[in-house]
C-alpha cells in the first residue's frame, strides 16, 4: 500500500504541500493527504488496471528501448490486474515514485469529499491554493483530470521525459 507519510516526500515538495494544506485550513477547508510515495510495484499494479495486453507489451517495449529495464520488469512482476482506470503513469512515470507528488482530498464534516462534481467549490479552492504554492494540480489537466493529485511543477512532463535513464536506473533496482 502506498505511503501516507509526508516525511518521505522530497523537502521542497513537502514544504509546498504543507503550506497548501495550512492555507486551505485557514480558509475553513481541511485536507487529507492520503497518498505520498508509491513503490514501482504499486504503480505497476495501478497502471495495469484497465490496460490491454497489447498496451502493456507496448509500454514494456518502450522501456526496454530506453534502457529502463527495471521499469519493464516491474510491469511484468505484478501480473494481471483488474479495476478502474486510475492513472496514465506506468512505474517510473509517476512523480509519486520520486516523492514529488501526493494525492489529497477535501474533508467535509470530517468525511472525504471524493466527488469533485458534488463539491466543486472545495476542490477548486484546494487546486487554486496548490497552484499558488508552486504545485501542479491535476484537476487542470486536459486529458485525464485527477482532482486529488498534486505534484512538483515540471511543466506536465513525466519523470521518464525529464530524468536520464541512468538516474532512473540508479534510483530503482528491481530485484525479482
Amino acid at each position: 500500500m502506498a505511503s501516507r507519510d509526508i516525511n518521505l516526500l522530497e523537502p521542497v515538495f513537502k514544504e509546498r504541500l504543507l503550506y497548501t494544506t495550512m492555507e486551505c485550513q485557514k480558509k475553513g477547508l481541511d485536507i487529507l493527504v492520503y497518498c505520498t510515495v508509491r513503490s514501482l510495484e504499486e504503480q505497476a499494479k495501478l497502471y495495469r488496471q484497465s490496460r490491454t495486453t497489447a498496451q502493456i507489451e507496448a509500454k514494456k517495449r518502450e522501456f526496454y528501448q530506453k534502457n529502463l529495464l527495471d521499469l519493464a520488469r516491474a510491469i511484468d512482476f505484478v501480473g494481471t490486474q483488474s479495476g478502474p482506470h486510475v492513472t496514465n503513469a506506468a512505474p517510473g512515470e509517476s512523480w509519486h515514485n520520486f516523492g514529488e507528488a501526493a494525492d489529497c482530498v477535501p474533508l467535509i464534516n470530517g468525511k472525504p469529499a471524493w466527488n469533485a462534481k458534488q463539491y466543486p467549490k472545495e476542490w477548486k479552492l484546494f487546486g487554486d491554493i496548490a497552484v499558488s504554492n508552486g504545485l501542479e494540480w491535476a484537476g487542470h489537466w486536459k486529458r485525464f483530470k485527477e482532482f486529488p493529485h498534486v505534484q512538483t511543477n515540471f511543466g506536465g512532463e513525466s519523470p521518464t521525459k525529464i530524468l536520464t535513464p541512468d538516474l532512473i536506473n540508479d534510483t530503482f533496482y528491481w530485484h525479482s
